[in-house]
């Protein structure tokens, strides 16, 4: 941030969304036209251009990974910009330990996913499960006979072409909601905690293009800017250590 200085303080406000793509503008689509009054700070412009994509620019150690830079869109909509629009739910054997990988395992069970899915469904207009081999039956379809041992059959729906983006499918009512409001090329540098043990936030603070700066103040705050960009933001931030926020 420079010399530190910030500019002006914007809020109080109820709810703080960083990042306005596929989880940012979902969280803050559940709060139109309510009493919550949201703020969604945006990175990126209406529409891609090159400054926000040298600013998705990093360094990759170790096993290859071209997701950082094709997979990623840093403007309103975020990667669903770029989403072929297939739903994929997980599978419970997906999120068990496995001693062989390190670290793996879910601390939740599926069935706690499963009202989460059908509202992401309910959002994209698309029917919902099943999702496994009981479609064949469904489709009215022989299945192929694939041993089960070998083989798991798993199907997925796609979003329509005019749900994908998400900027485009709320766009007229994010311009229009009275208490939801979009704030775009401001990009989060750090996040202002409080140095206790319960490290609350008490701002994030955001800075231009042109160099303009400001402090987000907010009761709650939603770090939805992907797991890059999340990981960098709490490791930028103020805590009671160097290492920033964990």
């Amino acid at each position: 941030e420079g010399d530190g200085a910030v500019l002006s303080e914007v809020g109080p406000w109820d709810l703080c969304i960083v990042g306005a793509g596929a989880t940012g503008l979902g969280l803050a689509r559940q709060f139109f036209n309510t009493r919550w009054r949201v703020i969604v700070l945006e990175s990126g412009l209406g529409d891609t251009d090159p400054f926000a994509d040298e600013l998705n620019m990093m360094t990759s150690e170790g096993l290859r990974h071209d997701g950082w830079r094709e997979g990623r869109v840093r403007a309103l909509g975020g990667t669903t910009r770029a989403w072929g629009g297939q739903l994929v739910p997980l599978r419970s054997s997906e999120m068990q330990v496995r001693d062989w990988v390190p670290g793996s395992g879910w601390p939740l069970e599926l069935s706690e996913l499963q009202p989460f899915y059908r509202r992401v469904e309910h959002l994209l207009g698309v029917e919902g499960p099943p999702y496994d081999e009981s479609m064949w039956e469904r489709l009215r379809i022989e299945p192929p006979g694939f041993d089960t041992k070998d083989l798991t059959v798993r199907f997925s729906q796609w979003a329509s072409l005019g749900k994908r983006n998400f900027a485009v499918l709320w766009r007229k009512e994010l311009e229009q909601c009275p208490n939801v409001t979009v704030v775009l090329d401001a990009t989060a540098v750090r996040a202002e905690c409080s140095s206790s043990a319960e490290s609350n936030c008490h701002a994030v603070h955001v800075t231009s293009r042109s160099g303009y700066k400001a402090a987000i103040r907010s009761r709650m705050f939603v770090l939805a800017c992907g797991g890059i960009e999340t990981a960098r933001l709490l490791l930028a931030s103020d805590a009671a250590n160097s290492s920033g926020l964990v």
